[in-house]
């Protein structure tokens, strides 16, 4: 692998870097982003070729001090790692293009930083640097070459004098590192109060995030950033703007929100290129004359203000798209407060594409609509006839249930669960088990036994024994009586308790060989006895 150049290695679980790594003295690129790297080897700063490093997303904590050593490097990305301070030295400070170190846990840049003078890119966005990272030396060795600077989310309190000298710079983030969907009222950017005097000389700045700051006012020079579209100082301390501010003439979006802005620049429509202005949660009472002027503006957002009447120059802004102005104190109904809602639309369909997935609409906006469909009159009539109806509780119904053992009679009604006991003339029922005891009759399942005292004739004694009176049990089981003891039954659904039974008062003799059927006259539940 000596004459290996570009080693790809990226979004895997490495840990760790064999020791002789720097041995690969031709390697040109090394990207070895999202692993879990920890460490770096001594011998790292044996890479003498490396030109572009990709180590973000790992879990460095440290760099190992060859890494000062590395001659060549031009692009070094270290983002999202664990690193609370950088080497020492540098000896690539000075062709070092691209450099970025976003989201670790710096506190303070080394002094190699100052040194940079063919830097193109530098983030430090989501760091911990405190008070003036940048030296006053800075701008005058980057002032030819920096594009960008990124030093949002950290703890920064002063920039340096001499910023404007950065001459090149296009794009500068001082504000928040979270999105703005994200943001609620917390404190995300930095702890700027003043800008520098000679801010206004960064004449090719396009970009400027100052958003979560504590500034509370802008030098007059800031009128002279010319070439600025992008403006974002929203969430500060802000009561009035420069008139200076006015000459922002390539000023696109513009947001002023959460500030104490009380009134505008008289000249504020010479802001002509303003296509998105935002400056809700202010306190203006007024708008001046001139805002009619916003010819451009597709965007308005005045919500929570103290404007008392609607803006009559409102009525010349017909580009408009979406106008925000709750939150006043217009003495209106909320629904003559003018408000325009965005409404966004859609390229049209291409005719070719009508039946591909790519021209079907989405099925979130297809339309569903409910037929109620009228049953036929024969349909109408079977489900009449098909609705449950209530069981009758006749008596022959419960006295089958009773001979039978359901549940209807073992539920609930006790005390001990599933048991049910009912001590009438010697009668026992116990869940599943019947036990008979009157008769010397033993009911257990489905097996039925009858047995006398002394057994063999003894057990045909029984038969010669008087039968139940059916009409005194007709009788008892209707009106819900007992004769034993003051024992009672009911036999009403919402208290199924067994009923007791009478004391057999005459005899049954089988007349003939069918004393089956001849039982069965006698006993009408159908209980088999043999």
């Amino acid at each position: 692998l000596e004459h290996l150049k570009t080693f790809m290695v990226d979004e895997n679980h490495l840990k760790t870097l064999p020791k002789t790594f720097g041995s690969l003295s031709r390697l040109e690129t090394f990207d070895a982003s999202n692993n879990t790297l920890d460490v770096l080897p001594e011998s790292f700063g044996g890479l003498s070729n490396l030109q572009v490093l990709n180590l973000c997303s790992n879990k460095l904590s440290c760099l190992p001090e060859s890494f000062g050593e590395l001659p060549k490097l031009e692009e070094v990305d270290l983002s999202g790692n664990n690193l609370s301070f950088l080497t020492k030295n540098l000896k690539s400070s000075h062709c070092l293009r691209k450099f970025y170190v976003d989201n670790n846990v710096l506190k303070e840049l080394p002094t190699w930083v100052r040194h940079l003078s063919s830097i193109e890119e530098l983030s430090l966005r989501d760091n911990k640097l405190m008070n003036q990272p940048l030296s006053e030396a800075f701008p005058a060795c980057s002032g030819q070459t920096l594009r960008l600077l990124d030093m949002s989310g950290n703890f920064v309190t002063g920039l340096p004098n001499s910023l404007g000298q950065l001459s090149k710079l296009e794009s500068l983030h001082l504000g928040s590192a979270i999105g703005e969907l994200e943001r609620r009222h917390f404190q995300n950017g930095n702890w700027l109060c003043v800008l520098p005097e000679k801010f206004g000389r960064l004449e090719l700045l396009k970009t400027l995030h100052l958003d979560e700051n504590q500034l509370t006012h802008l030098p007059e020079s800031f009128g002279d950033l010319c070439s600025l579209e992008f403006l974002d100082v929203g969430q500060n301390w802000l009561k009035e703007l420069p008139e200076s501010f006015c000459n922002l003439g390539n000023l696109q979006f513009c947001q002023l929100s959460k500030n104490h802005l009380s009134l505008l620049p008289s000249n504020f429509g010479r802001l002509s290129s303003l296509v998105d202005l935002r400056m809700d949660n202010n306190m203006l009472a007024e708008l001046p004359e001139s805002f009619g002027a916003l010819t451009q503006l597709k965007t308005l957002d005045l919500f929570c203000n103290e404007l008392t009447e609607v803006p009559n120059m409102l009525t010349s802004l017909t580009s408009l798209t979406r106008l925000d102005m709750d939150k006043n104190q217009f003495n209106l109904p909320q629904e003559l407060v003018p408000n325009i809602n965005f409404k966004p639309t859609y390229a049209a369909r291409d005719p070719e594409l009508k039946d591909t997935w790519r021209g079907r609409n989405r099925a979130d906006r297809h339309k569903v609509e409910v037929v109620r469909v009228e049953p036929l009159p024969d349909e109408e009539l079977e489900a009449e006839e098909e609705e449950e109806k209530p069981v009758p509780w006749n008596d022959s119904i419960l006295r089958q249930a009773m001979a039978r053992n359901m549940s209807l009679w073992r539920s609930h009604t006790s005390v001990e669960g599933s048991q049910t006991s009912v001590e009438g003339f010697h009668t026992s029922v116990k869940g599943s088990h019947t036990s008979v005891e009157g008769y010397h009759t033993r009911v257990e399942g489905s097996h039925t036994s009858v047995e006398g005292p002394q057994g063999g004739a003894a057990d045909r004694e029984v038969w010669k024994r008087p039968a139940p009176d059916v009409k005194a049990l007709y009788r008892q089981f209707s009106d819900g009586e007992s004769s034993t003891g003051g024992s009672t039954g009911t036999t009403t659904p919402e208290s199924p308790v067994s009923p007791t039974f009478p004391s057999a008062t005459s005899s049954f003799v089988p007349e003939t060989e069918n004393w089956e059927e001849e039982l069965e006259d006698v006993y009408p539940w159908e209980m088999p006895l043999y």
